[in-house]
């Protein structure tokens, strides 16, 4: 089969050998090439034609050609891994809550300022890290930005204080 890779046609193979034994394939994904050598991934669902007696006669299949989709993925986890990295090193503290006022990302520098280790803040309020004068302005403005879209916070620098472990501003 000339558009599988030579390193890919055991697997070819093997595949081919599971539809003649007359098992089902569903979304497997593989490499192959175009007419034209172009090397694509592909995702195959295929199931054997059986005759009469059960004996297989053919193969019927679903390909889908997901070279975009693959690229797609590899370039998100690229720019999540990086985004990551970005997060993690950085010397300022952030904290990234969710619709909720949930606390989604906590990173070391916001370890070293709260005194709260990322895994005891991942899921509670980004509340629970602000004085008390401070918490209904803020379930309100969380509120307000889920319900209408609006927000003053987003895109603006505003300081107020925050609530250490040990209870200190």
């Amino acid at each position: 089969a000339p558009w599988v890779p030579d390193e890919r046609r055991p697997d070819h193979e093997a595949l081919m050998a599971r539809l003649r034994s007359g098992q089902v394939l569903s979304g497997v994904e593989a490499a192959r090439f175009r007419k034209d050598g172009t090397p694509i991934q592909i995702r195959i669902s295929a199931a054997p034609v059986k005759d009469a007696d059960g004996t297989v006669v053919g193969v019927t299949s679903l390909i889908a050609d997901i070279t975009e989709q693959k690229a797609a993925e590899e370039a998100l986890q690229q720019s999540e891994a990086m985004a990551a990295g970005v997060v993690e090193s950085s010397v300022d503290c952030i904290v990234v809550m969710d619709h909720q006022g949930r606390i989604v990302e906590f990173n070391p520098a916001a370890e070293g300022t709260f005194g709260h280790s990322r895994q005891e803040m991942l899921g509670r309020k980004v509340a629970d890290l602000m004085p008390a004068r401070y918490r209904d302005r803020h379930s309100a403005a969380v509120i307000r930005v889920v319900t209408t879209g609006e927000s003053r916070i987003i895109g603006n620098r505003i300081e107020l204080s925050g609530l250490r472990a040990d209870g200190t501003e």
